[in-house]
């Protein structure tokens, strides 16, 4: 999911209108302060003389996106020492400054900020080390309603309000965009995208019954949901390294260039333009497992198109009732008690701490919005002996249909799954097994930095053994308790 993100960041910084000229001359001025003594004495004592921070400017990194974005947001905070600075040069020498930075460089540069923030904010939830696939979902739903409230917000401050009824914002861009719904990503039509999966507006009731009947049998056979009995529980889940390197197009941008409405607006448009973001988004087993985390499952039917909730809804849960029966041929209750709590066993999470953004519209604020309105559910419906298959459909209903009270931290969907194991033994297999797949491979990589850096050139004579030791302790060291005293060999 890391991954997904930069390339879609990067693909914005390279292909929007601009964006490489204004980010050259931030990098020289950056690199003429880091570089020159007088001139970063000079930008010194203007600091003193403004009270600002005494911080030095940062230079970024090329493989670091988020570097571009605390480089821009130093200069930003500087933004009066260095017009001063700029001012007095051109008073010395009597000459322009090379790179001499507008009113609207400076306007570009703030909205620059906040727009990257929002991916920010979405990166390092995806990077952090409590993270699970199921937030895979809900990261980009709601990183595309921040995208559009900062394109409604900027529009609604700048134009008069001139909408007609009924009518989506977004179409103000140009884009083809399905009004009366809530929906995001599934409400427009992306490359790479299989429109079979998407599901076309549902006009009446003998329609959405023969796309049911479609929709089953295409579930049936797609690959994301395929699963081979006496294999891992998620075996299939497949992935796509295919990605549409088509730049988006300027021509049906009419927002003011540079604005943060536009820039927002050519960000959605990364987004939908990348096959892998329409991969995570049509594919069902993402979406089940955004369902089996019992801190978003009441919020899962507000993620989807208004006009196609129901239909998704009972295709999601069909999915899931098919993993179950391909998961479980002939497996006892008990016998998936005992496997569960063996698989849950030892494994600690920690919460995931949102970082606060000082954007007019924040991703944290979307987030915390998320996690704290509850959908009201109605009573589960009673259990009979019946068939395997409904038997397993029962114990999806009655969980979808539980009201849950559920902490929204880390470690809050193992421990409810494991309090489930006796109530429903293969569905909370299952989601142990889902759940336990991480939403980004950022902490395998934090493994293997970690142990280089227990291997040094002082230290190259140490065992395997002691290796793995010291990089356990190392990635660990948060539950260790301060006050840990060991014994000492006699």
């Amino acid at each position: 999911m890391a991954h997904v993100l930069n390339l879609v960041v990067q693909k914005f910084i390279h292909n929007y209108p601009d964006m490489s000229e204004l980010l050259h001359k931030v990098r020289a001025v950056c690199a003429r302060f880091r570089r020159s003594h007088p001139a970063a004495a000079r930008l010194s004592a203007l600091q003193r003389n403004f009270g600002l921070p005494p911080h030095r400017l940062i230079c970024d990194v090329p493989t670091r996106w988020n570097s571009t974005l605390h480089m821009l947001e130093r200069l930003c905070e500087q933004q009066q020492a260095i017009v001063e600075f700029q001012l007095q040069h051109v008073r010395v020498s009597r000459t322009a400054e090379q790179h001499h930075f507008t009113t609207n460089d400076w306007a570009s540069m703030r909205d620059l900020c906040a727009l990257l923030r929002c991916l920010e904010y979405a990166t390092n939830m995806a990077s952090s080390d409590a993270t699970v696939i199921s937030v895979t979902i809900p990261i980009l739903c709601l990183l595309e309603k921040t995208l559009r409230a900062m394109m409604e917000e900027e529009v609604g401050q700048g134009q008069e309000e001139e909408e007609e009824d009924d009518v989506s914002f977004l179409a103000l861009s140009g884009q083809s965009v399905r009004s009366g719904s809530e929906g995001g990503f599934l409400q427009q039509q992306r490359p790479g995208t299989n429109v079979a999966s998407q599901g076309p507006l549902l006009e009446d009731e003998e329609d959405e019954e023969e796309v049911e009947e479609d929709e089953d049998e295409a579930s049936s056979q797609r690959g994301g949901t395929q699963h081979s009995a006496g294999t891992s529980l998620v075996r299939g889940w497949g992935d796509t390294e295919d990605d549409d390197d088509t730049p988006p197009t300027e021509d049906s941008l009419s927002l003011p260039l540079g604005s943060l409405a536009h820039m927002s607006d050519y960000m959605l448009q990364c987004l939908r333009n990348d096959s892998r973001v329409a991969h995570i988004l049509t594919c069902a087993d993402y979406w089940v497992a955004t369902l089996l985390d019992p801190r978003y499952k009441d919020n899962v039917p507000t993620l989807l198109p208004a006009l196609e909730r129901d239909r998704k809804m009972r295709e999601y849960k069909r999915t899931l009732v098919d993993a179950l029966l391909r998961a479980f041929p002939t497996v006892t209750g008990e016998q998936v008690e005992g496997q569960g709590r063996g698989g849950a066993r030892g494994r600690p999470r920690s919460s995931v701490t949102a970082s606060s953004s000082e954007g007019r519209v924040s991703m944290a604020e979307m987030w915390k919005s998320f996690v704290s309105t509850p959908q009201l559910t109605a009573p589960p419906p009673d259990t009979e002996r019946v068939s395997r298959r409904q038997h397993f459909t029962n114990m999806v209903e009655q969980y979808v249909c539980t009201q849950l009270h559920v902490l929204t931290d880390g470690s809050a969907p193992f421990n409810f799954w494991v309090s489930k194991l006796s109530t429903w033994p293969e569905l909370a297999c299952y989601a142990l097994e889902v759940l336990a797949c991480p939403a980004a491979s950022v902490l395998s990589e934090r493994v293997f930095s970690t142990a280089g850096g227990v291997i040094t050139d002082k230290r190259s004579r140490l065992s395997a053994a002691n290796v793995d030791k010291l990089t356990f302790i190392k990635m660990n060291q948060a539950w260790i308790p301060q006050d840990l005293t060991l014994p000492c060999a006699e």
